[in-house]
């Protein structure tokens, strides 16, 4: 078996990120640019891909300032993240948490 293959298969199955990932590159452009414009203090994400699907985990720690206070404004929020990933829904799983207390990450 070839290495590269071998340290593939080796990081599905310990769950890691591939930091270079372009899913993970575009949701760390996303964060930024959305972390600019609302009150997000902090967060966190995890971008693991097994098999064919993609488990996208972002944890987000909005300011006091955070403006989408109703559901309503936090999924479209969350749409927006979607739709700058650009993946496909029956290959990805998206879980997205809005906290206001940095010690729930």
């Amino acid at each position: 078996m070839p290495l590269a293959a071998l340290r593939r298969s080796l990081r599905e199955m310990l769950l890691m990120s591939d930091i270079d990932d372009d899913v993970t590159l575009r949701s760390e452009e996303v964060m930024d640019a959305l972390s600019a414009e609302y009150d997000i203090a902090h967060y966190v994400h995890n971008v693991i891909k097994t098999g064919r699907i993609r488990f996208i985990e972002l944890d987000i720690v909005v300011g006091p300032n955070f403006t989408l206070q109703t559901i309503h404004e936090q999924d479209r929020l969350r749409e927006r993240i979607w739709n700058v990933l650009g993946l496909k829904m029956d290959e990805t799983w998206l879980s997205i948490c809005l906290t206001g207390e940095a010690h729930s990450i």
